[in-house]
């Protein structure tokens, strides 16, 4: 009897294990179309996982000291801010590595010495990957007097339908929905290629995957699972991109998938353990700090091991 009470009480343990859920925190924009697999149950996940959506830098913060989250998706250079405030996160993986870049209208650029004199707008802030690679290249080239605006992907493509804003460095999918939407607009320039040009590497470590600490020390098998249920995730709609371009504006409103699947032929969307690319990233957040001295450059802890 006491042989069957043991066998049943570790079942009912190793049950509540199985279902216990990993809560995965996204931006809501165009890395959805990564996370599409998982949220359409595309892709098959050991664990349950729960798929929300951040909007600023205060929320994810909260449920990081919370503990509401296991997995945050999030620019590269502001995951490092969140290990620098104190976060339990580290990096595990990049898995976007081309977005940016330069869309002008009724002007002729070659390269960004010919914005010199010329009001250039990127979304959000300093700091953010469009601002860094601009800064970078003005530095390079010893060219002091360039002008920054920020503003939101949407108003900036407002500004530009309207004549007020002619040079915008932005992500896809607003690259293509800034061709669609503003005549006599083009792609002058591409940033990563500006970027390579000036390293030799020819992609950017735009966006990350962190880990809070305590999770994967706790459930390493659930984080694990779930990770590579986001590799296979961006493997599905990379090969599925009629697809996922058509689920993806489920929940990215606003974007037509016509536009979407366009962007995509422009984005290198790709899973990269940080074992692999820890020395890119590295070199990366180098020059990010050199822009942007209140990004500081990670420390080994940064990276998960």
């Amino acid at each position: 009897m006491r042989k069957r009470f043991t066998v049943i009480v570790i079942a009912i343990v190793m049950m509540s294990m199985a279902v216990a859920s990993v809560n995965v925190l996204s931006p809501v924009g165009p890395t959805i179309v990564s996370l599409v697999g998982i949220l359409e149950d595309k892709v098959e996940t050991e664990s349950e996982v729960n798929i929300e959506f951040w909007s600023s830098f205060d929320q994810i913060t909260a449920q990081l000291v919370t503990k509401d989250v296991d997995i945050v998706i999030t620019p590269v250079a502001l995951g490092e801010l969140l290990y620098d405030k104190g976060m339990d996160v580290q990096l595990t993986a990049v898995t976007l590595w081309k977005t940016f870049y330069l869309v002008t209208k009724d002007i002729d650029v070659e390269s960004l010495e010919d914005l010199a004199d010329i009001e250039i707008y990127t979304p959000q802030g300093q700091g953010q990957t469009g601002d860094v690679l601009m800064r970078y290249e003005f530095n390079r080239l010893g060219i002091e007097d360039f002008s920054i605006k920020y503003a939101t992907p949407p108003e900036i493509i407002g500004l530009m339908a309207t004549g007020k804003v002619k040079a915008a460095v932005l992500p896809e999918p607003f690259v293509s929905l800034a061709l669609t939407k503003v005549k006599g607009s083009k792609i002058s320039l591409d940033m990563q290629e500006i970027w390579g040009n000036a390293t030799g590497v020819y992609r950017v470590p735009i966006t990350g995957v962190l880990v809070r600490k305590e999770a994967l020390q706790e459930r390493p098998l659930e984080i694990v699972s779930t990770l590579n249920a986001i590799k296979e995730s961006i493997h599905y709609a990379m090969n599925n991109v009629d697809e996922a371009v058509a689920l993806t504006t489920k929940y990215f409103s606003g974007m037509p998938a016509p536009i979407m699947k366009q962007s995509l032929s422009r984005s290198v969307y790709g899973y990269s353990t940080v074992l692999s690319v820890k020395d890119e990233v590295q070199d990366f957040m180098e020059t990010v700090n050199a822009v942007d001295p209140s990004i500081p450059v990670p420390d080994e802890g940064f990276y998960a091991k």
